[in-house]
């Protein structure tokens, strides 16, 4: 009996092992060395990092976040791809109305919108994998007061 418990838990491991290199895991290191350049760049420049948040994206997939930005206030939204993956990002920043503030869809893989926020309210940051040579991607989104 404990022969077969062995080879039965060596046969699920073995199994187990061969499912993950099928579906290798993708790494965060390379959009946490991007957001980390991207953070250190806008604190030079005396910016505020209120909001950082990586998640996970698909090609054509989009992405929102919310954040609640203080009127008066200008902002930058940086959303970053990790290099590998994804090639082009695109960004879009909309108030509570659903009007536009700011949207870059240029053809690479980090994407800026700089706004000033008239009032106080909530804001939606739409990230969207445009461009990417595998299904999904890593990507970092940052929200800056800016000075």
């Amino acid at each position: 009996m404990r022969k077969y418990i062995f080879v039965f838990g060596l046969t699920v491991v073995l199994w187990g092992f061969g499912a993950t290199e099928a579906n290798a895991q993708v790494s965060t290191q390379n959009v946490l060395k991007r957001l980390s350049a991207v953070v250190e760049k806008l604190e030079g420049q005396g910016a505020q990092v209120l909001f950082i948040q990586v998640d996970a994206i698909k090609q054509e997939q989009l992405s929102t976040q919310t954040y609640a930005l203080q009127g008066g206030s200008t902002y930058a939204v940086v959303a970053v791809g990790d290099e590998d993956r994804i090639q082009d990002i695109d960004l879009a920043v909309a108030d509570e109305a659903g009007d536009l503030a700011g949207k870059d869809t240029d053809d690479s893989n980090l994407a800026v919108v700089k706004f000033k926020s008239s009032e106080t309210q909530m804001y939606k940051f739409g990230v969207k994998g445009y461009k990417m040579n595998k299904k999904d991607g890593f990507f970092a989104i940052v929200v800056a007061r800016l000075p």
